[in-house]
């Protein structure tokens, strides 16, 4: 995104980087896919809960990138 005047912090942060909706989802999907290896990793593992403790923070990155989309959705427009 070139113009990101009015955006708030957390949206700036979460799409440095990514200009279009895609590259957007595309890191949204892959923190979803990262966090189900990361649970079937942990089904097989010592250490259950350090694999919990990454799969959450893998979760919560993704959650942030699902909230900056739709909020693009809502108040701006993305780049073609």
């Amino acid at each position: 995104m070139k113009n990101t005047d009015g955006f708030p912090w957390y949206v700036k942060a979460g799409l440095i980087g990514i200009h279009s909706k895609k590259g957007a989802l595309v890191q949204f999907w892959t923190g979803i896919g990262i966090s189900v290896i990361l649970l079937f990793f942990g089904l097989y593992s010592d250490s259950l809960l350090w694999t919990l403790v990454f799969c959450a923070s893998v979760l919560l990155t993704a959650t942030w990138y699902w909230t900056c989309i739709r909020w693009v959705d809502r108040n701006a427009k993305w780049e073609r």
